[in-house]
């Protein structure tokens, strides 16, 4: 009767100490995850008027018209980007 209730005591400690334990570490890994979006979020605002916007014209190719020429487009852009696995 002795060692059960001292086990039972034990036992629950340990599990006192890690809900504690988790909690902090849950705390401390949201304070975290604030602090680098909040930089994350700065760098980009910051960084915004360094940006050549002229670089994204034309952000999207001319329309061509028809599939068969995008797939000629994509057949070479794939031949230089994967230049050994297309052969």
């Amino acid at each position: 009767m002795k060692k059960t209730l001292y086990f039972k005591v034990l036992k629950s400690s340990i599990t006192v100490l890690l809900v504690i334990g988790i909690r902090e570490t849950a705390m401390v890994n949201t304070v975290l995850v604030v602090i680098k979006i909040i930089l994350l979020l700065i760098f980009i605002f910051v960084t915004c008027g360094y940006v050549n916007r002229d670089n994204y014209k034309p952000f999207f190719p001319s329309n061509l018209g028809n599939i068969v020429s995008y797939i000629c487009l994509r057949n070479q852009y794939d031949r230089i980007v994967f230049p050994r696995v297309i052969q």
